[in-house]
């Protein structure tokens, strides 16, 4: 009975979070006071950060038993709630490009830029943690003992050689998490190439110092409908009926409809402290002067901090497999080009030449170490399993 009330609880404690934070922040800003106004936006970005991270958990817990009762892959489940925060700031700020494009232009692309830089930039930073875990884990594999996670930081947990989990991953899965990454791969050169051919602005105001580029609809929107299609068709669990489950989150005692709830109030949950994330860091950017672009790079990992928090999570406590996570990670990707696309189609996504090339060649070079890691992990499952 204690795990029925278990994320209930959580979940109510972290909206009465974001709910008190947000009535404390306008009773603050309300003395106008630059000391208090401070002070209001750094607690509101540390409560959003916060609810955030433990929201991320719960999403792990709940699509993990998700996946056994509906047989939908745990991966596609937790990018579900995990790509929202990047979708929620990245659309925020496409609706403030839009509403400012008719007025004050050079105000309008540079929300643009945010909505850009938020929605493609947290790709990098998700698949780059993802390629750390599963380095870690291989060498896990190699050495065939428990490794930490972040050398020298004992607290922060430790990987377990495959050989010896419990829950361990199938080759069909393996496999399935390598052919999404090189989807992955192609869909994010095919937007590169859209956005470099066919998105260059003519007539961008002259206080950028370089060429900007908008993101195609017609393009945006054919990437969007292949995105789906891919989402539906990768969208079954590929384990193995056989496998007996042993972690203490394969039955949450909740209903399907239970857990559907709870993974939809969670997503709620996400997107309010999403909004206050890109609320304050954008007051705290008016009074520190930090530069736009600078602001979307950073709103990029706050949104991904969920999914990086999830990868985490079943690379260390094995609430999932190592593959259920980068899974999820790609699939959140998908979620996120998906984002880049509605925002494109709402008309606010604009990118620098310098932002747009530092962005695409990250993304590609984080793809291709996430690849060759799951390709070593492939490796290390058939050796053991010989």
């Amino acid at each position: 009975m204690k795990r029925k009330k278990k994320h209930s609880f959580i979940l109510t404690m972290l909206f009465a979070l974001v709910i008190t934070v947000a009535v404390l922040t306008h009773f603050l800003t309300q003395y106008k006071h630059l000391v208090w106004i401070s002070i209001a936006f750094v607690l509101q970005l540390l409560a959003g950060i916060y609810c955030i991270v433990k929201t991320a958990k719960t999403i792990g817990a709940v699509s993990q038993s998700l996946k056994y009762q509906t047989g939908i892959a745990a991966g596609v489940l937790q990018a579900i709630g995990t790509a929202l925060p990047d979708m929620a700031i990245g659309i925020l700020a496409a609706i403030l490009s839009v509403r400012e494009a008719s007025g004050d232009y050079y105000r309008s692309i540079q929300y643009g830029m945010v909505a850009g830089s938020t929605t493609l930039g947290s790709n990098i930073y998700n698949i780059l943690f993802a390629s750390w875990c599963v380095w870690r884990q291989d060498k896990s594999d190699r050495v065939k003992r428990e490794v930490l996670m972040f050398p020298l930081i004992k607290k922060w947990g430790r990987l377990t050689p495959l050989s010896q989990q419990e829950l361990k991953p199938t080759l069909r899965e393996i496999s399935s998490s390598l052919t999404l990454l090189l989807i992955l791969s192609a869909i994010t050169a095919l937007v590169a190439i859209s956005v470099v051919f066919s998105g260059i602005i003519e007539s961008s105001p002259e206080l950028f110092q370089q060429d900007i580029y908008k993101f195609d609809k017609g393009m945006a929107l054919f990437i969007l409908m292949a995105c789906l299609f891919l989402i539906y068709e990768f969208r079954k669990a590929q384990s193995s009926s056989n496998v007996k489950e042993k972690t203490n989150l394969e039955d949450t005692g909740n209903s399907v409809i239970r857990n559907w709830f709870f993974l939809l109030v969670a997503t709620f949950i996400l997107f309010i402290s999403a909004y206050m994330v890109i609320e304050a860091i954008t007051r705290i950017s008016e009074l520190t002067n930090i530069p736009i672009e600078v602001l979307g790079m950073a709103t990029a990992l706050v949104g991904c901090l969920g999914e990086m928090t999830v990868i985490y999570d079943f690379s260390i406590h094995q609430s999932g497999t190592i593959i259920d996570a980068i899974t999820g990670v790609t699939m959140d990707n998908f979620f996120t080009i998906v984002g880049t696309c509605l925002i494109a189609l709402i008309g606010g996504i604009y990118l620098g030449s310098s932002t747009a090339i530092i962005i695409f060649i990250c993304i590609m070079l984080a793809n291709t170490v996430l690849i060759v890691q799951t390709a070593k992990l492939k490796d290390e499952y058939l050796a053991f399993n010989e």
